[in-house]
């Protein structure tokens, strides 16, 4: 990455086939780990659900129906983060119908070039009755 872009990338999520409950998924924390100190404080993201993968895209806009969590979010925070809502299969042989994050990660101007960020986030998914 370099000041001032966007990248982008999609994570499908789905119930197992035999899953006899639907599910929820929560996003529990997001993090960023620097090599220059400070240089992650650079860094936004935001998550959005898309029909596919190759709809998740630098360009990509989010319908605000969709936003697990805005664009512009800081790492470190969850704020304002959506459940996500899985669906069981239709029978016990097939799996539930996917659905698809897009990660949104934008650089600001200040982000220095040729250092290493690395992002993570953590989910925590619960079966519904």
């Amino acid at each position: 990455m370099s000041p001032d872009t966007t990248v982008a990338g999609a994570f499908a999520l789905r119930t197992a086939a035999g899953t006899t409950y639907d599910a929820t998924v929560e996003l529990l924390s997001s993090s960023a780990t620097e090599t220059t100190p400070g240089d992650s404080a650079n860094l936004t993201y935001g998550i959005f659900i898309v029909d596919n993968m190759a709809a998740c895209t630098e360009d990509a806009i989010p319908a605000a129906c969709n936003e697990v969590i805005a664009n512009g979010t800081a790492f470190g925070s969850v704020s304002g983060a959506t459940v996500i809502n899985l669906a069981k299969g239709d029978s016990t042989t097939e799996a539930g119908a996917p659905v698809t994050l897009c990660f949104q990660v934008h650089a600001g101007a200040g982000l220095d070039e040729g250092q290493v960020n690395n992002a993570t986030w953590q989910f925590e998914a619960a079966s519904v009755e």
